[in-house]
């Protein structure tokens, strides 16, 4: 049917519901960012009567190294505004198939220092570049498709 995706975050802040449209793309453009907030592939469902959005993350790893910052802020017409963040609460929690993922999914990967010489992947390594070299998602996070 579709990839799984994690349980929302919560995201409030101080924004009036005609900037409703900025905040979403400002806040789909700063969760998406590793390096400003943590985060990683997402979407943002920003609600219509309030200063509130719910942010999905495909990549549970992604969605821990959010929750674990201190602070997020963006800034939307010249007004810089500091962001709330909580773990939305679920009926049935949303689990990946490798349950067993969650706890080590706060420590990097073992796989991540590369072994042997060199520069780069050499001959023979295949199309992709790997777990945790390049653009793509992390180790077992999978694209989020819209």
């Amino acid at each position: 049917m579709g990839d799984v995706e994690c349980p929302p975050l919560i995201v409030e802040g101080d924004w009036s519901p005609e900037q409703n449209r900025t905040v979403k793309n400002k806040l789909q453009k700063y969760f998406q960012s590793k390096k400003r907030s943590g985060g990683g592939d997402c979407r943002v469902e920003a609600e219509q009567e309030g200063p509130t959005a719910r942010l999905f993350f495909c990549c549970e790893a992604d969605r821990k190294r959010v929750l674990q910052r201190k602070t997020h802020e963006i800034t939307v017409e010249n007004k810089t505004l500091t962001l709330r963040l909580s773990a939305a609460p679920t009926d049935t929690p949303v689990q990946s198939s490798t349950s067993s993922r969650d706890v080590s999914d706060l420590k990097p990967p073992e796989s991540e220092p590369k072994p042997g010489p060199g520069p780069g992947p050499g001959p023979g390594s295949g199309p992709g570049l790997g777990p945790g070299l390049g653009p793509g998602p992390g180790p077992g996070c999978k694209p989020f498709l819209l």
